[in-house]
């Protein structure tokens, strides 16, 4: 489970969800699902469609990341796994950033996982959040719409 939550923080990996959906799609549409032997088909398309929801919920609901860094020594120790949620502050759309839906807010102290703007995925504390934005820890003022979830549960 770890490999593959590695695998959408990497640049070509991002996108790995889609493509899997655009493959699954064209299989069961497609007339190659009549040539194959019916067991080696449904077997395939099950692991298609597994594969598609596990990327889909693990881009909108919850994921696991490891702690890369020293930046939140007081509460979290590098290499710590942790469970985020990502569906703390509203719904977005699988593999796109915009929010659908909006609901929840960031408090004082709360861990938040946000993309930098070199791309990595940062996670930091919050001091001060306003409508618009959020004041973290040593990362300055992010707005709302760049979160990508809250930090649940440490595993370590």
């Amino acid at each position: 489970c770890y490999l593959l939550s590695y695998a959408y923080y990497l640049k070509a990996g991002r996108t790995l969800g889609t493509v899997l959906g655009v493959i699954a799609g064209a299989y069961l549409g497609s007339g190659m699902r009549a040539r194959l032997h019916g067991k080696v088909s449904s077997s395939l398309a099950a692991m298609l469609l597994g594969l598609c929801i596990f990327f889909v919920l693990q881009d909108t609901v919850v994921d696991v990341m490891t702690i890369a860094s020293d930046a939140l020594t007081s509460r979290i120790i590098r290499g710590e796994k942790v469970w985020v949620n990502k569906a703390a502050f509203g719904f977005r759309v699988p593999f796109l950033s915009p929010y659908v839906v909006k609901w929840g807010s960031p408090a004082k102290g709360d861990l938040v996982i946000f993309p930098t703007a070199n791309g990595r995925i940062s996670c930091r504390e919050v001091e001060v959040s306003s409508n618009d934005t959020v004041t973290v820890k040593d990362g300055g003022t992010i707005p709302k719409e760049r979160l990508r979830g809250k930090v649940l549960l440490r595993e370590g």
